[in-house]
């Protein structure tokens, strides 16, 4: 419920609506959530308290990369094309990979067995509407550009994102439940986000 799927669902609708500034920001967006998803979401998944003895756990691939990967953008240092080429290629593949292993996960249930789960019905709507109502709540009080209100709402209304369902593998969790709520969430965005953002531009 804490993490959306603001890579796979924001960038392609920034992009269209504003274009590579769009993406720009969009991709802000991203880092700070990724930030807080390789640190306090691994806390979450391993169920341990947040101490200082705990911090050097935290140093996991994602971070590393975030860090390489923010070091580069403020220095300006561009890789050469080719490693370019196979980072983006690699990049491109967790989405996909991600979305086919929520397909397995739900090839062995039937979609009624699906749709009578209530609990995938209260944490879908709570994703995809309740925190997306009190978080354009307070945006819109908040004075900011147009483009920049509809970015956030964007994001902000995004579905359960596909990689709970990886994390869930890793660290033991019950990946069924992620994966049915992903499935859920990414039909009931279809019509929420469209209306979350005719709603802040009024």
């Amino acid at each position: 419920m804490i993490f959306g799927n603001v890579a796979f669902l924001g960038y392609p609708i920034c992009y269209a609506f504003f274009g590579e500034i769009g993406m720009f920001y969009a991709s802000i967006y991203v880092v700070t959530q990724n930030l807080f998803q390789w640190t306090l979401g691994v806390n979450i998944f391993k169920q341990e308290k947040i101490r200082l003895s705990n911090l050097k756990k935290l140093m996991n691939p994602g971070i590393i990369a975030i860090t390489i990967g923010l070091s580069m953008f403020f220095f300006n240092i561009r890789t050469p094309m080719i490693m370019e080429r196979i980072i983006k290629g690699i990049g491109g593949t967790a989405v996909p990979l991600a979305l086919m292993m929520i397909g397995a996960t739900l090839q062995q249930y039937k979609f009624s067995e699906i749709a009578s789960d209530k609990r995938i019905y209260i944490i879908a709507a709570l994703k995809t509407l309740v925190f997306p109502v009190i978080f354009l709540s307070i945006l819109y009080f908040i004075p900011m550009n147009r483009m920049l209100k509809s970015i956030l709402t964007i994001q902000a209304a995004a579905p359960v994102q596909a990689t709970s369902v990886v994390f869930a593998k890793n660290f033991n969790g019950d990946s069924v439940v992620p994966a049915k709520v992903v499935f859920l969430s990414v039909i009931l965005c279809l019509v929420t986000v469209p209306l979350f953002l005719v709603l802040i531009n009024i």
